[in-house]
Order: structure tokens, then sequence, then C-alpha cells
């Protein structure tokens, strides 16, 4: 089943003009399995008056007869139905010649389906590129060498296009009508066989699908054979049959690959189509060309993912010279890519972060609630980044100085009053869900203070996610009659705020919600804005959802970056390496023990010490951190790596008009954080937070000699200051080489050991365990 969504602003007394299409393919029609995906649709749009149910045709009329029921509505689809907004439903069936007819007959006659769903598939392209890999753009200064001897910005991938059975039968769908068209015109038998060529075996899903449409109710079809020709490449040896042919072309920026078709098969035996086109500026078709069909057009500027965010957002296609020594990406075979680019230096800037973040990040420093490595629910995994709960429940339930309310106060002073208010936080089961749960209901237990506080008549009771699933537990108040605030101090994904939103569905469908975090650490502002439209989405005309927080900062995908367990396997064998040569480091020892023991890592605890058994330390004037002359000290690890890594990911998603100070990087590129950023900025304690913060691609300087070189050097400088604060976090960057974190050349890394024969202490042990791990 997919989901389609057609607006056409400019005849809104069209009931076509505004509406949602239910595609079925060829599934069995079910009323509720339609009835269940329209509704779970509707928590991200907003419902159309008007819906389209599109299948088979005669699927479609043995659904009608078998659901109809005596007010002329489908049994089954009571949601669909029962929305504010629907006016309008429409059951369509389409038939093995590609025409797509109203069999409810309850749009004007002059109304054509076929119209609507070539339009809307032209409509769903166009949103698919703009999230997808559809479209792929070349890194910056690179370009691909196509199979027709050009260059391009960018390659077009059909495929990308073709997700699931029933995307592949959208597109065959949208081809039968044509196809049907030009046997009809051509006057092509019953009796005769047809070619469908296709340019690459990717698409061949779509061209056995078109094959299939054909056959259904129509048992005189002509036979069909289906056979690649492999593009530009297979062009020379290819000897096309000589009888009637239908050709598929994935994609073309130029259509000239149609041209050398019509060449090699003749003019009058084939129909040619093109999925996916670019708009033509007229400089590759000459005027006696004949123009070629496309399923959909594509516009040289472009947007969201295809643009590079915003750094490469014009497709150039037909390039013919380029400057010599540029970078190419060659394309071989069918649509295969022969070699990367050349890696892309990239530097951190501060200026890559706004003021606003920067405050927030000095705030937290000053406050010391970061904590690092807390054990979630199963005591398996990890949050690499958390915050104390109990201090910053305690922050925002206290008004600060020159405030007259709280944060708390402030969120829920206008919150409706004249309905009971139930306060629900999260729960989970788990050997380690104990402490996140209890603090949950003290920060449910302050709003329901507050609430009090404010009215001391007010009608308020909390509970918890496990309570609120459970119909065995009676409530104070029905939740029909209540309003909700759903409370959580901390969130990542905000997972467990849309497991609660769902259970509301059911035993809240009315009523106001609010949404109440401190802190949100998600892994990108995408992953943000799709948590607050599946969470705040309603589809009554008035706010009823709302979602509030303190303050959010995106940290990437931390979580999966920073491995724990490898640091734990590997800080065991250090403890016994430096057991078996009586060397005693308590600070390293400590810090193992409370990895081990499950227990979070706060301020100087978060890194490994000096090779001297010292914190790491950080001097004033952090880059980060706004008016920060007083911030200085060896007890702010945590807040330094949150700090690092929100400046990391912002430099992976945002666009920078500087592509040096971007992580953002084409499909065939690696983006690497330059060697001297680690002189540039050469606090121990940076240092630390840039190599856990980083992503395993962004320092794999295996990929680039001369990278990979500068890595080198600085590593054996480092060694070689060990016992000064120059290296004092060479304990970190050989724990990263030992993790595959960072990633060095072979002979780098044995040039690396070789140079740390006159350490000793723990350093000397931890070197010995890395180097046999990587070397041999």
């Amino acid at each position: 089943m997919e989901i389609l969504f057609y607006e056409k602003s400019t005849t809104p007394s069209d009931p076509l003009s505004d509406c949602v299409i239910i595609f079925l393919g060829l599934d069995i029609p079910d009323a509720f399995i339609i009835d269940d995906a329209y509704v779970d649709w509707t928590n991200s749009h907003v419902p159309p008056p008007t819906t389209v149910i599109i299948g088979e045709i005669l699927a479609m009329k043995k659904f009608i007869t078998e659901t109809l029921n005596k007010k002329g509505r489908i049994s089954g689809l009571d949601r669909l139905y029962g929305q504010r907004e629907t006016r309008t439903v429409v059951l369509g069936g389409f038939d093995f010649k590609g025409n797509i007819e109203d069999i409810s007959e309850t749009i004007p006659k002059y109304l054509k389906l076929n119209e609507l769903f070539f339009n809307s598939i032209k409509s769903h392209i166009d949103t698919q590129i703009y999230n997808s890999d559809v479209i792929i753009p070349a890194p910056l200064g690179t370009y691909f060498e196509k199979l027709s001897d050009r260059f391009s910005s960018h390659f077009i991938r059909a495929e990308a296009l073709l997700t699931s059975t029933t995307s592949i039968e959208l597109l065959a769908l949208r081809l039968l009508k044509p196809l049907n068209e030009w046997i009809k015109g051509a006057g092509i038998r019953n009796d005769e066989s047809i070619n469908i060529y296709i340019d690459t075996m990717s698409v061949w899903p779509v061209a056995e699908k078109l094959r299939q449409f054909h056959l259904i109710g129509n048992p005189n079809s002509p036979s069909f054979t289906i056979d690649s020709f492999k593009s530009y490449d297979g062009l020379e040896k290819w000897n096309p049959q000589k009888r009637p042919s239908f050709v598929i072309i994935s994609a073309s920026t130029s259509g000239g690959l149609a041209e050398k078709i019509r060449k090699k098969i003749g003019e009058s035996n084939a129909e040619i189509w093109t999925i996916l086109g670019l708009e033509s500026t007229n400089e590759h078709n000459s005027e006696d060309c004949e123009e070629p069909n496309f399923i959909s057009l594509l516009s040289r500027k472009l947007d969201g993912r295809p643009a590079l965010n915003g750094l490469r957002d014009y497709f150039e296609p037909n390039i013919k010279d380029i400057s010599p020594g540029t970078e190419t990406i060659s394309i071989v075979g069918e649509r295969f890519l022969s070699q990367t680019a050349k890696p892309k230096r990239v530097r951190l800037v501060h200026k890559t972060l706004d003021e606003t973040t920067k405050e927030i990040l000095a705030k937290i420093a000053k406050k010391h609630i970061v904590k690092i490595s807390r054990v979630r629910f199963d005591a398996q995994s990890r949050w690499s980044i958390s915050f104390d709960l109990q201090k910053i429940i305690g922050m925002a339930s206290t008004a600060e100085l020159g405030e007259v309310d709280s944060l708390v106060k402030g969120w829920i002073k206008d919150y409706s009053p004249e309905k009971p208010v139930v306060v629900i936080y999260p729960s989970a089961d788990g050997a380690a869900a104990t402490e996140v749960a209890k603090n949950a209901a003290f920060f449910a237990q302050r709003i329901l203070d507050t609430i009090k506080e404010s009215n001391p008549n007010a009608k308020a009771f909390k509970l918890s996610s496990d309570e609120l699933t459970k119909t065995s537990i009676p409530f104070a108040y029905d939740l029909n009659d209540c309003n909700a605030i759903i409370a959580a101090p901390i969130i990542g994904n905000g997972f467990i705020l849309k497991q609660i939103s769902a259970t509301l569905r059911q035993k809240q469908p009315k009523g106001k919600r609010l949404f109440l975090a401190i802190s949100l650490l998600p892994e990108s502002k995408n992953q943000l804005n799709q948590l607050r439209s599946d969470i705040t989405s309603c589809i009554a005309t008035e706010k009823l959802y709302d979602f509030k927080y303190q303050f959010s900062l995106a940290i990437g995908k931390l979580d999966a970056t920073m491995d724990w367990k490898k640091e734990i396997n590997l800080l065991s064998e250090l403890e016994q390496s430096m057991s078996d040569a009586n060397i005693d480091c308590q600070e390293v020892t400590s810090r193992t023990e409370l990895l081990i023991n499950n227990k979070p890592l706060e301020d100087k605890w978060v890194f490994l010490p000096s090779p001297l058994g010292l914190p790491l330390p950080l001097s004033s004037g952090f880059f980060l951190w706004p008016d920060n002359s007083s911030i200085e000290g060896d007890n702010f690890g945590g807040a330094v790596l949150l700090s690092v890594a929100t400046l990391l990911q912002e430099a992976r998603t945002t666009k920078s008009s500087a592509d040096a100070t971007s992580l953002v990087a084409g499909l065939f590129q690696h983006a690497l954080i330059c060697p001297e950023t680690f002189t540039r900025y050469n606090d121990p304690v940076i240092q630390a937070a840039i190599l856990r913060a980083a992503y395993p691609a962004e320092l794999n300087y295996s990929v680039s000699s001369e990278m990979s070189h500068d890595m080198e050097r600085l590593l054996i400088k480092w060694i070689r200051y060990y016992e000064h604060v120059a290296g004092a976090a060479i304990g970190e960057f050989i724990l990263a080489l030992g993790t595959g974190k960072l990633t060095l050349r072979k002979e780098g890394l044995a040039n690396v050991f070789n140079s740390s024969k006159e350490c000793t202490g723990w350093l000397k042990c931890l070197i010995e365990i890395v180097s046999k791990r990587v070397l041999y």
C-alpha cells in the first residue's frame, strides 16, 4: 500500500484538487487495513476533503459488493469517514489497458482519475527526491564521469524509488496506459511478440510488473520478452530483435540515450519512456528530434539532500571539459561506481554554533550536571551523555535569580484548569530502570505540587506509563474527562513520548496534552522536528497538543559511536597488565571500576588521566563557551564532551558557505577532521572530547596517505612529551587506536609504536596491548 498526497490550489472547486490517494496495487482490498493506514497517515498530515482508493478493478468491484452498507459507505472505514474534513470517498479500479475508472461514481465524469494519478506520481517523486538518494551530489570540486563521455555534478538513481512492491506497481501502472496506446496505434496483433528493453536490470521489477498488469483479465495479450541492453556500455554490442519494442530507460539527463536507441531499433518500431529526466535547456536536443517521454522531469535547481545541504544546489549534467587534476568518479557497468573522491579536510570553527547554543553549553558547564556512560534500562547498552537528574529537576523547579516563576511554573501556569489533570511520567522495566523512573516520578510530583500551589482546588493526579497501559487499575478520574501533562526530565529520540501518545489516542481521545521535558538530546534537529510533529499533530482546528522544553542539543549518533564494551574490555586487560608489572595508577583503576560497575562518569573521570595520573586540564578561553574566562580547571570533562558533540553534529548537518568547515560530504567522499584541529585546540581535554565525539569515519586517516602521515607525526610528538601537559591526552589517542575509533595506515602505526619505547607506567602497558591488537 502506498499513500500519495496531491494538491492543486488553482482549482479549489475541483473535488480532486486536494486529495489523498491510497494505492493498493494488486493487494486484496481490506477495509480495516486501509482504515488503519489512513489514520496513521493523518498523524503527520492534515486530512484533505477527498480520499481516492485505487486497486485492481475486479478486486475493487468485489470489495464494493461485499462491504457497501445501506448508507452507501464501505463498512470498516469508520475512522476515515469519521474525519471532520472528509467529504468525498472515491473508489477507483485500474484495468489491463491502464485506465482508472471511478467505480463508485462519486465524481463528475469529466474528471479523470488517470490524470490525477499521473500528477500525483510526479508529486510523490518530487517528495522522494528531497529526502532520499534518488539524486546523488558529487562532492564539491568533484564530478561524475558519465557513460556518455561527459561529466556531471550529480547522479540520478531511479532504482532508489523502488522501495516496496507497491512502489514498483505505481511506476508500472503509470507506464501501462502508454504501452496499450502504443500497441493499439502501431497495430500490433495479439499473436505478435513484443520486446521490453530496459537500460539496467535495477528497473527489471518495473518491466516485469508491467507485463503482469497487461495479462490481468486479458487472455489475448501479446507475449513479452524482457531484456537489458546495459545502458551506454552495452549499446555497441546490442543487436535488438526486429520486432516491436517498448523501451524503459531508468534515467536520462539529456535524452541522448533515447536518440541512440531509436537509431538502433528504428523510428517506427519502438516506444521509449524514461522514468526520470532532467528539465531541458535545449543544449542537447536538436529541433528535428522527437520529444522524449518522461514519467517525471526533475528541476535543475535542487534542495534538500540532493543539494548537499545547499553546497551543490544546481544540476550540471553535460560538462564537456573539466580542469586538469579535477577529481572524477567513474561510472562503469550498469551504474556502479568505480572509485571514491579525494578525502576532504575539515576544520572545526566555533562559528558553526549559534550564540544561544554556546550560552546554554556554558551554563551547563558551570552547573556540573553532565554525566557520561549512564547505563540504559537493559543494563547492557549505555547513554553516552546524560545529566544529573535530581539537579536538573531542582533547577527547573526553582526560580532563578531575578525571576518570579520557576521554569515548571512558567510552563503550566496558563494550562487549562477547567478539567482534571493527569500527569504521566515514563517508567520502564529492566535492571537499571529504577533510578530513572524514580526521578521521573519526582519530576511529575514537582509538577503536581506546582499545580496545587497555583490552584489548591485543582483536581490532579499522576500515573506512570506502565500504570497507564493497565486496564485493571482504577484511575482517580476518567481519562476521557482529563487534560494530560506528559513529563520526562531527559529525552533522547523521544520514543517513550510516542508510546505514551499512542496509548492516549485510545484512552484520552479528547482533551489537551502538554508534553514537557527539561533537556532534549536528539540525534539531529530533524529527529526533534519529527518527534514534535508525531506527538503534537492533531486533527482538531484548535491547538490541543503542545510540546515545551528548556533546551535541545543535537549530539549525533553518539550512543552508537562510543563503543563502551570495547573500551571496558581493553581497560580490563590494561588492569591485569598493570597488576602483572606492579604498576599502580589509582586514577586509571578507579575509572575502570566505575565503568565495570555500571556507574556514570562525571567531570574528571570522563576521560583517561594523563600518563602521570592527573585529570585532563582545561585552560580558560574555551572557544565554545562565551564569557568563559572564569571557566577552567580539571573537572569539566563532561561539559566539554557535550559541547564538542554538539559542534560536530552541527558541522555534519548545517550548510556552510565555507566547505572546509563542513562535515557534509557526498556519498562517495570521506570528510575527515583535519589533524591540525588537534594542534589548534591543544587543551588535552578538548583533544580527548573530539576523539570521543567524532564518528570513526571522520578519524579514518587510512584513506589519505597525507593525513595519515600528519596524524602519525602528531602522535609521535605527543608520545615524546607524555610527561608534559602537551602530551597529557596521549592515553586517549592510544585508546582510540585500540578501539578502532582512530585509524592510520599500517606503516604509520608501526612508526608510532616504535617511538614509544621510552614510555613508562600505565601508558607503556596500554601501548603494548594496543600495538598487538592493531599491528598483528
